[in-house]
């Protein structure tokens, strides 16, 4: 799965996510800095990738622009510390299956 990191996400994920098989970017490596949420969106779209945010706005863009993409939303971990949440992330990653 190719997956972009927004940038309220620590670029310490891209390592991450690419220990569980998975090729990630963070957004700071692909765009600009003072991008837009729907400009992030439409690149992912673009380039096939799902969006990984902390952003809390993500359902609402979706809404407003009609998007048929999808993100995850991380609500409570803006840095990767703890082994054990990294393996159940690959898993949800991996549809359930794991890695």
């Amino acid at each position: 799965m190719k997956i972009l990191i927004d940038m309220n996400l620590s670029p310490a994920w891209v390592s991450v996510l690419e220990e569980a098989g998975h090729i990630a970017s963070h957004w700071s490596t692909v765009g600009s800095l003072n991008a837009s949420d729907r400009e992030i969106l439409l690149w992912t779209k673009t380039n096939g990738y799902l969006l990984f945010t902390h952003d809390l706005d993500f359902g609402a863009i979706l809404a407003v622009t009609e998007e048929r993409s999808f993100g995850v939303r991380l609500d409570f971990l803006t840095f990767p510390k703890d082994g054990v949440i990294h393996k159940k992330l690959a898993i949800l990653l991996s549809n359930g299956q794991s890695p």
